[in-house]
This record gives structure tokens, C-alpha cells and sequence, in this order.
């Protein structure tokens, strides 16, 4: 168990009370403390008010300003010794992030426990979202969408994906004359221009080099997968099929892509070997396999459940094995759709829809746990992070 002390001595704007909050949170998400979540103001070096003898570890923070710096120190009392086991010192130059700097602290300290990872804490998570018929926006927030800042905006932008872990560049389509994939860049703001194609264009994954881009085209009407050389800006034709190809995904060590395809019938996923012909069928459960993720030998992917013809169909989560025949529900009720994968392959994200709403949705793999953060305003069309 673990409770929380304010030892601020800085309060514009209670931002420590704010702090307070993501920290709250935030432990609730690691899923191995009890949060005693009671806001209580100490000195930094006192023993604090929590004596209780049934909370475990007492986690003090103080914000001070140092001219144009906020400084945040933390330390972790041992409640029963009253002995400091981990500190640490944070600087940011704006109190714009200090969601950002909770989120940094959190998983610190949950590292500290040898908790499992939580560094996806600190990455961008990067949306589009529909705000009126034909209109929709890029959106760069934090893993809560507690801090949300629009980055696209004017027109159909669908479809963001970063570049790389470093997430400092991504990729996204503009519906105009024609779908036109274009690439962003956070640092300067620039917009470049990639590749257009008629029917449709979406950049559903970067190898890791950030050499290679997995595109879906559908120049002759019917979608494939086209394996895109940024260097030498020329695409491949990666399937060949007369119906729908679309969703393609790295796996086995960039060797092989997965896919959604139509070639059952119905939406399913398979998988293709890039310097071969033979397509095998990954999934044998659901007759409505939409979207999905990989990381290393597992792959996540939505599923319709239900054929109602007047009202909103169920789409559930499925976690699978690519090497044995292990299945995992992971959603029970709603739409339940776009999954992606943390880095670390042990946290999935997803779009949940439910009663006309639209929220994020985590799920913990190695706790078993969910959880839902609302979008408050338009509706999530897709999301990466």
C-alpha cells in the first residue's frame, strides 16, 4: 500500500494538487500498489501524517521554481522504518507538462518496485478524431488524454502513425482529390508530401529503421499491400488479391506481414512471407476479423460477435499466440476495435464505442486489468502510440 504527501512549496494554479492527482492515478494503472488516495499537505522532511501502520510506503513530492525551471523532488519513505528508500529530482521549463512529469515519476518509481513496465506512460499517444461530417483532426495527448493539443486540423486527416519510437516525426493520410499520405514533423512543423493513390492510402506500419513503410493502395480499385522504400521512394505490390487487402503489419523480425483479408469471404487475418507466394490464415476464431497488432509472436485483433442488421454490433478483443494455439478473450461488451500494442508488448490500447461515446481504452495483459479514459469532444477514428 502507498499514500501520497504534498510538500509543495510552490501553489500557483494548484498545480500540486494536480500533480497529486496524476500520481493517483497513475498508481492505480501500475496495478501492484493499494493507493490510499487521501490528500494530505507535510514538510518534505517530516515523518508525514500517515501512521498507520497498514500503509507500506509514504511517496513525497515538493514543486519549487528555480527562475525559468519547476523542480520536483520526490522521495519514497519506508513507512514502518521511516527511512527514505528511492529519491529523484525532475526539471521541466513549462507547467504545460506536468501531466507528462507525473506520468515520468510513476513509472520511475514503478521500476523502483520491478513492477512490469510502464514506460509507456511517458509516450505520446497520437489520435484523429472526427469533429464533423468529413472533417477530422490530428491529436497529440497523453496516455489519460488528460492533455490533449490539436496538431492537424482543416479537412480529413485519418490514419496518424509515428515513425519510430522516438515519436518525433509520423506519418498521416489527407483525404483530397485523392487519399495523399503525407509526413509530419514535430520539431519544425513541416508537412511533406509522401505518395498519393486513388481509392485508398493508409501507412499502418514502419519498420524499424524507419526504412520501410507498410502501405495500403488501392490503385486499381481493389486494396493491396505495398511495401514502400522511403530511400529510393518506389512501392512494391506485396499481395495481389481481386478483393480486400488492407492492415498490414510486420512480424517475425520484419521477414513476414500480417494482414486483414476478405479471402474467406469475410474479414480475416493472415500472414505472408516477403520473399515468397504462400499466405497462411492466423486466426481460426470469429467470422469477422477487422483490425489487429503484433508484437514479436502475438497479435491482437478485433472481432464482430453480433449480425444485428438495426442497432450497434459487439466487437471483442482476442489475444493469440502465432506459434501455438493459445487464445485470450479480453473484451466482453461494446466496439471494441483499433488495438495497438505498447512497445513493450505488455500493455494493448484500443478504441472502445459505446452509448454514442468514445473513449481509450488499456488493458494490463499481466494484471488482467482495464481500464477507460472518455474523449470528451468528437469521435476517435484512430489511434497510435
Amino acid at each position: 500500500s502507498i499514500a501520497i504527501e504534498d510538500s509543495s512549496i510552490f501553489k500557483k494554479i494548484n498545480i500540486s494538487q494536480k500533480i497529486y492527482r496524476v500520481f493517483i492515478n497513475d498508481l492505480k494503472i501500475v496495478s501492484g500498489l493499494d493507493v490510499v488516495d487521501e490528500y494530505r499537505i507535510t514538510a518534505y522532511n517530516s515523518s508525514g501524517h500517515f501512521k498507520n501502520n497498514k500503509i507500506n510506503y509514504i511517496l513525497k513530492y515538493r514543486i519549487s521554481q528555480n527562475k525559468s525551471k519547476y523542480i520536483v523532488d520526490i522521495k519514497l519513505i519506508n513507512n514502518a522504518t521511516d527511512s527514505s528508500v528511492f529519491k529523484k529530482r525532475y526539471e521541466i521549463k513549462s507547467l504545460n507538462y506536468y501531466i507528462f512529469l507525473g506520468h515520468t515519476v510513476i513509472s520511475d518509481l514503478n521500476n523502483f518496485f520491478g513492477f512490469s513496465s510502464v514506460e509507456w506512460m511517458k509516450k505520446y499517444v497520437i489520435f484523429a478524431r472526427y469533429t464533423a461530417p468529413r472533417v477530422s483532426e490530428i491529436v497529440l495527448a497523453d496516455y489519460s488524454l488528460s492533455y490533449q493539443q490539436v496538431i492537424i486540423k482543416s479537412g480529413t486527416n485519418i490514419f496518424p502513425k509515428w515513425e519510430n519510437s522516438k515519436q518525433k516525426s509520423f506519418y498521416f493520410t489527407r483525404i483530397m482529390d485523392k487519399p495523399t499520405l503525407f509526413k509530419f514533423s514535430l520539431k519544425t512543423g513541416k508537412i511533406r508530401k509522401i505518395i498519393t493513390s486513388d481509392g485508398m492510402l493508409v501507412c499502418s506500419d514502419v519498420s524499424k529503421d524507419g526504412k520501410k513503410l507498410l502501405l495500403t493502395m488501392a490503385p486499381s480499385g481493389q486494396s493491396d499491400i505495398y511495401l514502400y522504400n522511403v530511400d529510393t521512394k518506389k512501392a512494391k505490390q506485396i499481395t495481389s488479391f481481386t478483393g480486400i487487402d488492407v492492415n498490414g503489419k510486420f512480424i517475425n523480425n520484419e521477414k513476414s506481414i500480417s494482414f486483414v483479408s476478405s479471402r474467406l469471404g469475410y474479414p480475416n487475418i493472415f500472414s505472408k512471407d516477403l520473399h515468397s507466394r504462400s499466405i497462411k490464415q492466423l486466426v481460426f476464431k470469429g467470422r469477422n476479423n477487422s483490425s489487429c497488432d503484433t508484437s514479436e509472436n502475438y497479435l491482437v485483433y478485433s472481432s464482430r460477435e453480433t449480425n444485428n442488421a438495426f442497432s450497434p454490433n459487439t466487437f471483442n478483443l482476442y489475444l493469440i499466440s502465432t506459434l501455438t494455439d493459445y487464445v485470450r478473450k479480453l473484451s466482453v461488451s461494446g466496439i471494441n476495435q483499433y488495438p495497438r500494442f505498447s512497445y513493450d508488448g505488455q500493455t494493448i490500447m484500443f478504441i472502445k464505442h459505446y452509448n454514442n461515446k468514445s473513449s481509450l481504452g488499456l488493458i494490463r495483459l499481466n494484471y488482467n486489468k482495464s481500464f477507460l479514459f472518455p474523449l470528451n469532444v468528437g469521435k476517435l477514428q484512430s489511434i497510435d502510440w
